[in-house]
């Protein structure tokens, strides 16, 4: 995976330089390993403009494929995690996450990501998820994260080694 999100991370960072003339920061530019806290320090602390996390996912079901967009968002993560909190104690935890000034950003955000995948038919499957990722929740500016696939699935991770995939994926992300 680290090899196949790096390459889009570079390629999207190309593609946003040359379109845009963003200044794109990576959080990683080789194999290391930073873990979310870090990943969202370095956006925190570059200022970043948006925050934009790209993975590839993997599981049991070799036949699960397409491309997901994701957008942080309160209620999902009320409902996900477990109810052994107190409300004041939960509703400390929540207003103590910078993300919620950026909700609707990040959600546009997602949905302009996906529009942009789905107008150029990249994956047979596509969908926008809320979910309750802790990159998402600790950055302070619009965030969303792309997976681009499954690597459990034999077809999808082909197609996931392939640089011309790969490239359709970073202008589809550059776009949106």
């Amino acid at each position: 995976e680290k090899e196949i999100t790096l390459r889009l991370s570079e390629m999207l960072k190309e593609f946003l330089s040359e379109r845009l003339g963003a200044a794109v920061i990576l959080t990683r530019t080789g194999d290391e390993f930073r873990s979310a806290d870090e990943r969202a320090a370095v956006a925190n602390t570059n200022k970043a403009d948006v925050f934009i996390s790209i993975h590839a996912d993997a599981g049991f079901d070799t036949k699960k494929n397409g491309i997901r967009v994701f957008h942080f968002d309160p209620e999902y993560y009320r409902k996900s995690n477990p109810a052994f909190l107190s409300d004041k104690e939960q509703k400390a935890l929540f207003w103590d996450r910078v993300q919620y000034k950026f909700l609707n950003k990040s959600k546009n955000l997602a949905g302009s990501i996906y529009q942009s995948l789905d107008e150029q038919a990249i994956s047979e499957k596509r969908w926008i998820s809320k979910a309750a990722l802790s990159i998402l929740k600790t950055v302070k500016m619009p965030a969303v994260m792309v997976s681009i696939g499954y690597l459990s699935n034999t077809e999808e991770e082909i197609r996931l080694k392939d640089v011309v995939y790969l490239t359709k994926i970073a202008e589809g992300i550059s776009i949106g």
